[in-house]
């Protein structure tokens, strides 16, 4: 078989595989052919390979059957849909889904706030913050980037907790407070050069980026954060209660 230079071998593969749907050598309820014959169809090991599967168990394509193999149940990738009517975890989201969530701790430090997250937690010119980034993986594959700044005077310990962890039971744990409401907004953009490299993406990615400020229960701010969620993976779903109708001028 010809290899493509410059394309990761698990993405060879999951390319391969895609194109059996497409070309209608698999199709809805087939059994893919199996670890050992993709391993050495292409001569790599079985991680590699389980790597390309996780990435079509992510997108909903196939699911996998202990002792019968991985079956085809979807001919294109599912989308994973953020409600905005309820803020709901991203592990929550992905349980729900029957997704394998995960979180990787790129960044954690006190910064000077910028001009939008002091404003939106009432920092003044002065507020420090303590800056969070984190990349979400579904069974191992990154869908989602979040940047997240709570106001430093309040939240100084949290750089003493184990950060790997998801960090509201941590807010509860330590400092009796609950996320009781948001405010969230949000866009269509591009990965820059960094956002494409912890996507794992050949090329630049159309994406959803989320913003968010959310409050305790009194209604105080205690957390901003973006959220860009990859373009290929999510839809947003916002249900309107009532629609307003305005004749045109005559």
């Amino acid at each position: 078989m010809k290899r493509v230079t410059g394309i990761p071998k698990y993405l060879q593969i999951y390319d391969w595989l895609h194109g059996l749907v497409q070309r209608k050598k698999v199709g809805f309820g087939d059994i893919l052919p199996s670890e050992t014959e993709l391993a050495a169809r292409f001569g790599v090991n079985r991680m590699t390979v389980r790597k390309a599967l996780n990435k079509m168990v992510v997108e909903g394509m196939v699911v996998r059957e202990q002792g019968r193999g991985t079956f085809l149940v979807s001919e294109s990738p599912r989308e994973f849909v953020y409600n905005m009517e309820v803020a709901t975890g991203f592990f929550s989201d992905m349980q729900r889904y029957g997704v394998t969530p995960s979180l990787e701790l790129l960044r954690a430090e006190v910064v000077q706030a910028e001009e939008k997250p002091a404003r939106l937690l009432d920092l003044g010119n002065a507020g420090r913050v303590i800056a969070l980034q984190y990349l979400f993986l579904g069974n191992g594959e990154p869908v989602m980037i979040e940047q997240s700044y709570l106001p430093y005077p309040e939240f100084q310990e949290l750089l003493s907790f184990d950060l790997n962890r998801l960090r509201y039971p941590l807010l509860k744990e330590h400092y009796n407070i609950v996320p009781s409401q948001a405010n969230q907004s949000f866009g269509a953009v591009m990965t820059d050069k960094s956002e494409q490299s912890l996507f794992r993406a050949r090329s630049p990615l159309p994406c959803l980026l989320l913003e968010c400020t959310m409050f305790d229960a009194a209604g105080i701010p205690i957390e901003f954060g973006t959220y860009l969620y990859r373009g290929d993976r999510y839809k947003f779903n916002i249900h309107t209660l009532e629609y307003v109708y305005t004749a045109p001028p005559s």
